[in-house]
C-alpha cells in the first residue's frame, strides 16, 4: 500500500478579541475540509475556554496550541486575556499584549514548524518572523476593505495633531472615486481622535500587509467592487475576498445545532455593510454618515435591511 502524503500543517494566530478569534475559527473549520491539511490554532488559555463550545461544534477538527498572555507585561491582571474582560480605556492594552506575544508564538512556531502561518494584523510583527522562519506568512482581515480604507484615510489625516473638540464634520480624504463621505468629528473611533498605542501601529501593521505572502480579507468583490481593486493594486502582494466565512463555513458543514441563528445575524451585518458602501456609491457631492437622517436610512435594523436586501434580494444566503 502506498503510504499517503504528510499533511499540510496550516497555523491559524487570531487577536485577543471574540469578534477576531470567530472569523478565525470559521476560516480554519474551512481549511480543515481539505482532507490535506491540518488545522492548528494558537491561542491562550482563558480564550480556549471560551471558544470551546465553538470549536467542539466543528467536530473538533481544530487543534489547539496554548501560550501564556503577557498579563503583567500588559498592565493587565491574571485571566483578562480578552476585550470582552477589560474596560474600554483598557483595550489599548490589548495592543502592547499583541507585541509581547511575539516571543512564546516564537518558540512554538520553532518548536512545530508549520508549514503555513494566517495570523491577524493586529500581530504586525509577524510577517518579519515569519520570514525569518522561511514560513510562509498570510494575513487575515476579520472586516471587509471599505472600513480598512476609511481607517486608512483618517490616520494619513492625523487628525489627533489639532486640538479640536468641535462637532465639526470631517471628510474622508482620498477615498476610490469622485464621492465623498463626511463624519462628524465626534463621531469617528477613538484611535484616530487621539494618539493611541495603536496610532503608533498603524505604520507597521501596514508594512506587515506589504511585506506578507498575501492577504485574506473577510468580505467578497461583488459588494465592494472599487475598493477592492484598489487594495489589490495598492496594499499587498497577493489577495483574496473570501467572505463571508461564517456563511461558507455553515455551508460546507460546520457548527450545524448552533449556526442558524448566528447565520442570520451575520448576514444582516453584511447587508448593513453594503448598504453603507451602496450609500457611498450613490452619494452625489457630499453625504454625512453621522447625521440622523442618513443613520436612520442605513441603522433602521433587521426589518428595513431585509425588506431591502434580506433573502430575497442581493444578498441570499444560500449563494454565499
Amino acid at each position: 500500500m502506498a503510504s499517503s502524503a504528510p499533511k499540510l500543517k496550516v497555523f491559524f494566530i487570531p487577536f485577543y478579541a471574540t469578534g477576531h478569534m470567530l472569523p478565525f475559527l470559521d476560516l480554519a473549520f474551512l481549511f480543515s475540509t481539505r482532507p490535506d491539511i491540518e488545522t492548528t490554532l494558537l491561542i491562550t488559555a482563558a480564550n480556549a475556554s471560551l471558544l470551546q463550545p465553538t470549536i467542539d461544534s466543528y467536530g473538533q477538527r481544530i487543534k489547539l496550541l496554548l501560550f501564556p498572555f503577557p498579563s503583567a507585561e500588559s498592565g493587565l491582571l491574571p485571566g483578562q486575556e480578552n476585550v470582552s474582560s477589560i474596560p474600554y480605556a483598557d483595550i489599548y492594552k490589548m495592543c502592547t499584549a499583541a507585541d509581547f506575544s511575539r516571543d512564546p508564538i516564537e518558540t512554538l512556531l520553532r518548536l512545530h514548524s508549520p508549514d503555513a502561518v494566517v495570523s491577524d494584523i493586529s500581530f504586525s510583527w509577524m510577517s518579519s518572523l515569519a520570514s525569518e522562519l522561511g514560513i510562509p506568512n498570510v494575513i487575515f482581515h476579520v472586516i471587509g476593505v471599505f472600513p480598512q480604507r476609511v481607517m486608512d484615510a483618517l490616520h494619513r489625516a492625523r487628525l489627533y495633531d489639532t486640538e479640536d473638540t468641535s462637532d465639526e464634520a470631517i471628510t474622508i480624504p482620498n477615498l476610490p472615486g469622485e464621492k465623498q463621505i463626511t463624519m462628524p468629528r465626534s463621531e469617528l473611533p477613538w484611535f484616530v481622535r487621539k494618539p493611541t498605542q495603536l496610532t503608533h501601529h498603524w505604520a507597521r501593521m501596514k508594512a506587515a500587509n506589504a511585506e506578507s505572502f498575501g492577504v485574506v480579507v473577510n468580505t467578497f468583490c461583488e459588494m465592494e467592487p472599487e475598493f477592492c481593486e484598489e487594495y489589490r493594486r495598492t496594499v499587498c502582494r497577493k489577495a483574496w475576498f473570501v467572505g463571508p466565512v461564517a456563511l461558507a463555513a455553515a455551508r460546507a458543514g460546520g457548527k450545524k445545532a448552533a449556526v442558524a441563528g448566528r447565520k442570520t445575524r451575520r448576514l444582516r451585518r453584511v447587508c448593513l455593510f453594503r448598504e453603507l458602501v451602496q450609500l457611498y456609491q450613490a452619494t452625489t457631492g457630499g453625504n454625512c454618515l453621522g447625521t440622523g437622517e442618513v443613520r436612520e436610512g442605513v441603522f433602521m435594523g433587521g426589518k428595513g435591511i431585509e425588506g431591502r436586501y434580506g433573502y430575497r434580494g442581493g444578498v441570499d444566503p444560500e449563494r454565499l
